[in-house]
């Protein structure tokens, strides 16, 4: 599993490293149109064109990278459903799984900020990952909850067995 990891980080690198060779290139060749634009107007026009193409190239690297994100959370639901089969049919428990996913979340992400020397390589994103998976597995049962009111007791201040009465 490590060395799939790894080749599809080498693949996300490579996709990046291309990238930023494109959208140097076409950097440059935008460059030759403003300089020319003195003697042509057209080449602004161009220039402009070509940056467009530039920005075009961000949004497809960056779909391309949540591809790949998408893929990494969907292999995390496959693991989690296989691990844990079953799932609540009380929407107050299932979005408490997904409050927990999330509060591990939470965590790495303030000792990130402030507390670096306590978070492991790559804990952050296997924390948003995992609190994607389980977002997912709330949502794929929608259909599926009974939203019913729990049983309830009295805590009035009139009730003999409240605790605020003692």
């Amino acid at each position: 599993m490590d060395e799939i990891e790894h080749l599809k980080q080498q693949n996300a690198n490579l996709l990046l490293a291309l990238q930023q060779t494109r959208n140097a290139t076409l950097e440059e060749a935008a460059m030759v149109c403003d300089r020319e634009s003195n003697q042509n107007p057209g080449h602004n026009e161009l220039a402009t064109a070509i940056r467009s193409m530039k920005d075009d190239t961000r949004v497809a690297a960056s779909a391309a990278g949540l591809i790949g994100d998408w893929q990494v959370v969907m292999d995390e639901v496959r693991r989690a459903t296989h691990k844990f089969p079953t799932w609540p049919n009380d929407p107050l428990h299932a979005v408490a799984i997904l409050g927990e996913e999330f509060g591990e979340l939470t965590k790495a992400v303030l000792q990130t900020t402030y507390e670096p020397h306590k978070v492991q390589e790559g804990e952050l994103r296997t924390e948003a990952i995992q609190t994607a998976a389980m977002a997912l597995r709330f949502l794929a049962s929608l259909d599926r909850y009974e939203f019913a009111p729990c049983a309830q007791h009295e805590q009035s201040p009139g009730n003999a067995g409240n605790a605020w009465s003692r």
